[in-house]
Formats: C-alpha cells, sequence, structure tokens
C-alpha cells in the first residue's frame, strides 16, 4: 500500500472513531532523553504501556505533541499570542521556536503511520494494526527529537544559558476521544497520573536538577500527571514539610530561609486540615510558576515601592501558588470545568487570608498613614478584591459565566474574576450549610477528584445540590444579583423592612445593622425571588441598615444595600466629599474633586476641578462637572458631561448609553464657542470576548454657538444632527475599521464613509489603507466651514482634538488628526463643497520609518474634479498618539525645496492620559 493510500486510510478511520469516547489509561511511561550541546536539541525514546479500560475494543488512540505547537505562526498557540497581542512569537526566528521531529512509532517492532489531526500540529491520530480489546494493554514505542522554543514565550523550554524547563514536552495519550485541546498557554493538558521513569543522558553537569518526580541515581521516578523538569543554575530551596519536597525558585530581596520553613510548614498543615493529603511527594514552584500565576495584588508592585513586608508577601504568593498545585492534582477537565480547580484554590486562599490576617488592608501599611486614613480605601480589606475584582468586569458586562471553557475566557476573566467569582459562590455555599458539614464534603469531593475523573456534575452532586438551586444558576448563567434596600418603617419595637428584587434572581443574603460604622447585629436570611417584606429586631443604638456588609455575596450594585434608619433631610446616606478618586463606600453618599489640567492655545493652561461620582468601579450613571479658569484667556472656561449605561445580557446589542454633555472653551483669540451634544449608543460586540470586534450605531445631535468676527462669512449658531455606524474588528496583526455618517442641518446634509485597515506582514512591515468618501446631498451654505478637506478640517462640531484649532500657520497649525481627506500637505484650495474620494496608503520601511502617499478627487460646484497626490516619510513613535510627517513630493513639486520647509512638518501628539491608558490595556480583556 502507498503512503498516500495509507493517509486517506488514517483520515478516514480516525473521522469515524470521533463518536467513540474511549478512556485510555497509561500504566507507565519509560523515557530515555539524551541531549546534544551543539544542536540543544533532546533525543527521546518513549515506551508507554497503554491500558484500554473502556467497555468496548479501540482501534485508534490520540495523543499530545504539545511540544510542536511552537512549530509556526499557524498553531493555536501562535494564535493565543495574538490574541494576548504578543508579537514575540509572531516575528521570532526559526532557531528560537520549537517542535517534534518523529523518526519513528512502532508496535511490536512494526512501524505505525500517524496523522495529525485536522491539521493541528499539538495532536496525532495513531490507527492501530489490531483492536485494543477491553481491558487489555498495548506497549508503544516513539523515538523522535525535541528542538526546545526559547523560554521567554512560555516559561518553558531553553534560554540562551542552557537553562532548561520542561512541562508537557513527551507524548501523552488522551484520556477522552472527544476532548482533544490544542496547546493555548493555559496549562491544562488533561492526563492522568502515570508512572514515570525518565533517564537523562548528557545534560549539563553544572546544571541542577529539580522535579515533581523522585530523583533516584540521576533518574526521575515516581507517579504524577503534568510532570516538570527544570535544569538550571539558577538558585531553587528545597524544603521537606510534612513528607513533602517543596522546591521553591529564590528571587531577590527574599526573606530567610528559616521564615520560609516556617510559613511554608504553615501553609500545607492548613491545605492538608482542608483539601487533605497532597498525593505526591513533590512540589515545584518554578520560575514560570512564579511569572504566569500570579496572585493579583500585592505581588503586583515592585519590592521598593510594596506596602506590603517581605515576611507577609511572601506568604500569601506561596499559599496561592502552593494551593494552584494541589488543585493541579485533581483529575478534572480544567479547559472545560476550570470554575472548580481555580476556584477553590481562590476560596483556600481567601479562607487562609481570614483566618490568619483578618483585619489586613487591601493597601498594606498604606493604611497606616494619617492622611490615608481620611480615605475609605484605607479601610478596605484584603479579602474584598474577590467581589470588586468580579464587579470590575461586571459592571462593565464584559463577565462570562462561570460554565465557560478556560480558552474562551478573556484574560482578565480566566486569571482574576473567575476563580474570583468561583471562591464567593464556595463562600456563600458553606454560609448555606454547617460548617463543618460544608469543610467535610469539600475535602471528600477533593480526594475523590485525586483517584478518578470528576465533573461538574460529580460537584453538584457531592453538595446536595439539586437542579433548581440557587448556586447551579450562579454557575451556568451570567446572572446579575441586586438587592435594594427600598424602605425602613419602625412600629414599635420593631423594623419593617422591604427589600426589593430588582433582578429578580435568587441569591442568599445578610442583614447588618450598624452603629457608626460598626456592627451590632446580623442575621443570614435564605435566597428568595421576589420582593419581601422583613420583621426585624429594633435595636436603639443602632443607625444604620445593610444587607451584604461585606459584599461576600457579589451584588452588582452595592449603594443601593445601605439606608439610615432616621433619614436626615433628603440623604439616604451620610454625605461624603473626598479629594481624588477613592474606593466605593457604600456606606456614604460619595462625591469626588479632583485637580483638573487641560490645555489649548487661546485658553492656555487650563486650571480647576473636575467634581464627579465615579469610583474605581465602573457606575451605570456618571456624572462630571469641570469648571476650571484659562491662564491665558483670564475667563473661565469648562465642561460637563453625564451618561447612563444600560447593559443587556443575552442580547445582540450589549449595551445602550444615553448621554447628555457640554463645553466652553475658547476657538480662537477671545473668540468662544458653547457646544451641547445629546446622544444615543447602541453597542454591540461578538459573543467571542477574546476576539475584539463589535459595532456601534449611534445618534446625537450637536449644538453649536460661536463667537464670529462679522467679516467672516461663519454661522454662529447651528445644529446638526447625526446618525453613525462604525465597526471594527482588531488584534495585534490585523485592524479594520469602518464609519458611516450622515449629517443634517438647516443648511446642508452630507453623507461620508471611512474605511481603514492596517496589518503586519510576515517581515513586520505595517500596511496601512485608509479610504474616505464624502458627498454631500444638498448645500445652501455661502462658504466652505462645513466643506470637506483635503488635509485640515475645520471642525465645525469640535470634536476633534486640535490644541490650536484656528491657527494658519505655526506649531499647533501642523497638528495633524486622521479624518476627512487625510492629507499631510498643505493645499490652499483645500475644500470640496460637493464630493471627495481619498486614499491614504502607509508602508513600513524599517521600525518606526514608513513611506506614505495619498491620492484624492475633489469637486467644487460648477468646477471640474480635481486630483491631488502627497507623499513622504513617515516616523511611527507611538501609532496614532506620537507621530511625525515628513512631506517629499506632491502637488506642489519637491516639497524639500520649499522655502522654510520646517513648517511643513506634521505631527500626531496627544496629551490624553486616558486614551493612552486604553492602549495599554488591549490584551487585558
Amino acid at each position: 500500500m502507498s503512503k498516500q493510500i495509507k493517509n486517506i486510510s488514517i483520515i478516514i478511520l480516525v473521522f469515524l472513531s470521533c463518536g467513540m469516547q474511549a478512556q485510555i489509561l497509561v500504566k507507565q511511561h519509560k523515557i530515555i532523553m539524551r541531549f546534544q550541546k551543539k544542536s540543544k536539541h533532546i533525543f527521546i525514546k518513549q515506551d508507554s504501556k497503554i491500558i484500554n479500560k473502556e467497555n468496548r475494543s479501540v482501534d485508534t488512540l490520540y495523543f499530545y505533541n504539545w511540544s510542536n505547537a511552537y512549530r509556526n505562526k499557524k498553531t493555536e498557540l501562535a494564535k493565543r499570542f495574538i490574541e494576548n497581542y504578543d508579537l514575540n512569537f509572531h516575528f521570532t526566528r526559526k532557531k528560537n521556536r520549537g517542535f517534534t521531529a518523529i523518526k519513528s512509532i512502532k508496535i511490536s517492532g512494526q512501524n505505525i503511520d500517524y496523522q495529525y489531526l485536522n491539521n493541528n500540529a499539538d495532536i496525532i491520530a495513531i490507527v492501530l494494526p489490531k483492536k485494543i480489546k477491553p481491558g487489555d494493554s498495548l506497549k508503544i514505542h516513539f523515538d523522535y527529537e525535541l528542538q526546545l522554543p526559547n523560554k521567554k514565550f512560555t516559561g518553558y523550554g531553553i534560554d540562551k544559558n542552557s537553562n532548561i524547563n520542561l512541562k508537557h514536552f513527551y507524548f501523552s495519550p488522551i484520556p477522552y476521544s472527544l476532548q482533544k485541546y490544542a496547546h493555548k498557554f493555559l496549562d491544562d493538558m488533561p492526563e492522568y497520573q502515570s508512572e514515570f521513569t525518565i533517564k537523562m543522558t548528557d545534560f549539563p553537569q553544572a546544571k541542577h536538577c529539580y522535579s515533581n518526580l523522585n530523583i533516584i541515581n540521576k533518574q526521575l521516578v515516581g507517579k504524577n500527571k503534568n510532570i516538570e523538569i527544570i535544569f538550571t543554575d539558577k538558585l531553587y530551596e528545597t524544603y521537606k514539610i510534612n513528607g513533602l519536597n517543596i522546591q521553591i525558585y529564590v528571587r531577590q530581596n527574599e526573606i530567610n530561609s528559616m521564615d520560609k520553613y516556617v510559613l511554608l510548614n504553615r501553609i500545607t498543615n492548613y491545605l492538608s486540615k482542608k483539601l487533605g493529603a497532597y498525593p505526591y511527594k513533590n512540589i515545584v514552584i518554578s520560575q514560570a510558576d512564579l511569572k504566569q500565576n500570579k496572585l493579583y495584588g500585592p505581588d503586583l508592585l515592585p519590592h521598593l515601592i510594596n506596602p506590603f513586608p517581605k515576611k507577609l508577601l511572601w506568604e500569601m504568593e506561596m499559599m496561592h501558588q502552593v494551593s494552584s498545585k494541589y488543585v493541579e492534582a485533581m483529575q478534572i477537565d480544567k479547559r472545560k470545568y476550570p470554575w472548580i480547580p481555580l476556584g477553590i484554590a481562590a476560596f483556600q486562599t481567601y479562607n487562609y487570608t481570614e483566618k490568619y490576617y483578618p483585619n489586613l488592608k487591601l493597601i498594606g501599611k498604606l493604611s497606616e498613614y494619617k492622611l490615608m486614613k481620611y480615605y475609605y480605601a484605607s479601610q478596605v480589606k484584603m479579602n474584598q478584591k474577590y467581589p470588586w475584582l468580579y464587579l470590575y468586569m461586571a459592571r462593565m458586562n464584559k463577565d462570562q459565566s462561570l460554565k465557560t471553557g478556560l480558552d474562551s475566557l478573556s484574560n482578565f476573566n480566566r486569571t482574576v474574576a473567575m476563580p474570583y467569582k468561583s471562591a464567593l459562590g464556595l463562600l456563600m455555599l458553606k454560609n448555606t450549610l454547617q460548617k463543618d458539614n460544608f469543610d467535610n464534603k469539600l475535602r471528600d469531593f477533593y480526594q475523590t477528584s485525586l483517584d478518578k475523573k470528576v465533573n461538574d456534575q460529580t460537584f453538584f452532586a457531592n453538595f446536595d445540590i439539586q437542579k433548581k438551586h440557587w448556586y447551579k444558576n450562579y454557575v451556568n448563567t451570567r446572572t446579575k444579583y441586586d438587592y435594594k434596600l427600598s424602605s425602613i418603617k419602625q412600629k414599635n419595637d420593631s423594623l419593617y423592612v422591604k427589600i426589593k428584587n430588582k433582578q429578580k434572581r435568587s441569591l442568599p443574603f445578610e442583614v447588618f445593622m450598624l452603629n457608626k460604622d460598626s456592627i451590632v447585629f446580623k442575621k443570614h436570611f435564605k435566597a428568595f425571588t421576589n420582593d419581601t417584606l422583613l420583621i426585624l429586631p429594633g435595636i436603639k443604638k443602632a443607625d444604620m441598615l445593610g444587607i451584604n456588609y461585606f459584599n461576600q455575596y457579589p451584588e452588582l450594585q452595592i449603594h443601593n444595600n445601605y439606608k439610615l434608619i432616621h433619614p436626615k433631610l433628603f440623604l439616604r446616606k451620610p454625605l461624603q466629599i473626598r479629594i481624588y478618586q477613592d474606593f466605593e463606600n457604600p456606606l456614604r453618599q460619595q462625591i469626588f474633586i479632583n485637580p483638573y489640567f487641560e490645555y489649548n492655545y487661546y485658553d492656555g493652561i487650563l486650571i480647576g476641578s473636575q467634581i464627579y461620582n465615579e469610583k474605581f468601579l465602573h457606575n451605570n450613571f456618571f456624572y462630571s462637572v469641570s469648571p476650571s479658569y484659562g491662564t491665558k484667556s483670564k475667563q473661565l472656561a469648562g465642561s460637563f458631561s453625564t451618561n447612563y449605561s444600560q447593559y443587556f445580557e443575552n442580547m445582540k446589542p450589549y449595551a445602550i448609553r444615553y448621554g447628555f454633555n457640554g463645553r466652553y472653551y475658547h476657538y480662537d483669540h477671545n473668540l468662544t464657542y458653547k457646544r451641547l451634544n445629546a446622544n444615543i449608543t447602541v453597542k454591540f460586540r461578538n459573543h467571542y470576548l477574546r476576539k475584539r470586534s463589535g459595532s456601534n450605531l449611534k445618534m446625537q445631535y450637536m449644538y453649536v454657538d460661536k463667537q464670529v468676527i462679522e467679516q467672516k462669512k461663519t454661522a454662529d449658531q447651528y445644529g446638526v444632527f447625526d446618525l453613525s455606524f462604525s465597526g471594527f474588528k482588531v488584534n495585534v496583526i490585523n485592524d479594520f475599521y469602518t464609519t458611516t455618517d450622515l449629517q443634517f442641518s438647516k443648511n446642508f446634509g452630507k453623507i461620508s464613509s471611512m474605511l481603514r485597515y492596517r496589518f503586519l506582514s510576515n517581515r513586520n512591515r505595517q500596511w496601512d489603507f485608509r479610504l474616505y468618501v464624502g458627498y454631500f446631498l444638498y448645500n445652501h451654505t455661502n462658504s466652505d466651514y462645513f466643506s470637506f478637506a483635503l488635509d485640515r478640517p475645520t471642525d465645525y462640531l469640535f470634536q476633534y482634538n486640535y490644541y490650536g484649532r484656528s491657527e494658519t500657520t505655526g506649531f499647533f497649525h501642523q497638528q495633524f488628526v486622521w479624518a476627512e481627506g487625510g492629507f499631510k500637505t498643505f493645499f490652499d484650495d483645500q475644500y470640496a463643497n460637493q464630493f471627495i474620494i481619498s486614499n491614504n496608503l502607509n508602508i513600513g520601511i524599517w521600525k518606526w520609518f514608513n513611506i506614505y502617499g495619498d491620492g484624492a478627487w475633489k469637486k467644487n460646484r460648477n468646477e471640474r474634479i480635481k486630483f491631488y497626490y502627497d507623499s513622504g516619510i513617515r516616523i511611527n513613535l507611538v501609532q496614532d498618539y506620537f507621530e511625525l510627517f515628513f512631506p517629499v513630493y506632491s502637488n506642489l513639486g519637491n516639497e524639500l525645496n520649499q522655502p522654510e520647509y520646517y513648517k511643513r512638518i506634521r505631527m500626531v501628539y496627544t496629551l490624553n492620559i486616558d486614551k493612552l491608558f486604553k492602549m495599554v490595556q488591549r490584551g487585558w480583556y
């Protein structure tokens, strides 16, 4: 049989066998690894004993070959890097990528053909020459070569000093035929524990070897899963505690070894009590673990400015790392049910902090400063980060249900919001059960998961969670919860409290009574769906009543959970005014005042204050008033803005935003403008949150009132109705934007459309193409103020960030904004009062240096169509934020020979901090 026919047969058999759910176990892996110093390749001979535990015969085996996921830029791993806005792998040299070169696969000495599954580089299918009957076993031999990837991509591989970190490097059988996962940098390969015997030869003698297997006579032996092997000259310390060998990567400026031993002893004792014995003898906490599996809290700040003692910081990090290793041992499909292991680990860290550091503040030692005690941030405990970081996403409608697969979670949801929400769910579940009963059930579930495969149904059954139980709704949906303390009435010695369930979703809750922010009464209530009336005992010294004081039950809004028992005037809660932004204090009605600075050429430096209500967590309703004084104009100026966002969980528009804002500034020397804007925006997005794509439909009415000089033939008051639709689909390689805009006013109507596409070529050269088309439906104006422009629009709606919008010469006149024609050369006849068609092309040459070319056709009434072009050099320091354009050739001829060339240079620059911050955020969500 020819090779081609064999491959076709394999593909057919693989397809037919996909319906078989075969449980395949490995009893033993025997691996011989030889390191070649010159090529830095590893040559491996692997013998694996396969057992069929299924009740049917099996004719096809599937194996993970995750080392081959580094092969090229088309693998799922490479695509994952792109989604994370990481270009290191995409543009690296071939020698830095890893691959698996299979020499042979044999059964009983006979060569066996294999096929990569669905063109997937890291999963292979092997059609057996003879079926494995139930209970039978076979031995399979792999002979292959590994080129290790550079460690900088995932933390695993090899670095320039030949330090090696191996994980998921061998062929591992897929336990279930319907669960075939590509490597996506999630550390979630599903495999059963097996017996390993690994012999290593020719590895660097100067390197130390660390592993979660036992090292005996230069061999690695033991029973484990997800094995890790490290050869390094970097320092690791080993601690033998409670039958465990814990090997930890040592960083600079850490605490002494005796303190580490004491703390690790406390951590392991705690976890053993809560979860039972750890199933293996060795734990490795590698440099990759510390980098990729962050605590997200105190460990994010550099040591020099970290407000936490080193000893405490190290302990919290190790509790997080060791608990993660505990749940890594579970026999569970982590990609399908990530909320179970990650939630259990986060839950243990939460309870550990509550037990040993119940008063630990989120901002550490900073809370002790007198100035900080003025702020609510100084009162926030460390464990309050759990509901807050979940709500950070939920309030923006960017959260995902706990049942979402690990590979479909956005980065922030995967690493923070999802584990924290799961931990809070376990906390609520614990509060609804007896404490000891819950602890016993959780320990039993964990120990069960060490010996056999578990899933969500196993988890629900373990805790007697029925079909309509609130906890299932909590896990399976993105349901938000929001109780509102509607009213309080006192009759005799009782309080009649009305609780409104705004979302009509049931969730347990607790009611508190406070006296000067101290708890004097607490009672737990079961979940309910409809509004209800509670009768509580009256307590004379209580001055405020609230729901979910610590927000352990993650409600969407907590500002409506508190009310004065005897309100003063119209205030529901005491008013609190603070300088600078603070954390959300549900016990106070908060208003913030910030110093405010802005700049334009005519007002000068605008000094003022911003009065607003936005906390660190997003509010649906937002207002801001920014009065200021211009140091140059010597006049008052400012702006205001208010908006309300309405979110939808299961609708195509995920949000509707209603806004109203106004501005009053100078647009020229001694000339001011006022602008009012009422708008509604309907927002759509891709249901797969890892893809940054979506669209907006915006309807707005803008009214402008300008001071004018009589000689200028421009309207001084006008209103414009604007309807626009914009769409985007972006990642670090490709950006696509499109906008269609329709405007109507008394004297004109116009339609315009813009399309922009940017991409990086395989040689890391950026290509940027933009097309703009604008057409007047009617035009009764007698000036070019509302006309389309080639190079510098008039901005009659005052929506571009011009710093010197009326300048005709000088530095501010040279500011460039990507709008309308997009030309960089100045033309005297740049306006079009009938139509314009413009295209802009940019080609990357080397790093920041690009060349650009623009071409346009424009037409004025009673004139012929005219063609314009320009070209030059673009220096792209920070795209769309800081750029320089040097014109070279255009309709004007060679611009380099024009007088005062420096005046022709165009610049993109921004002082908008929020805009820069959004650029940094790319890839978070």
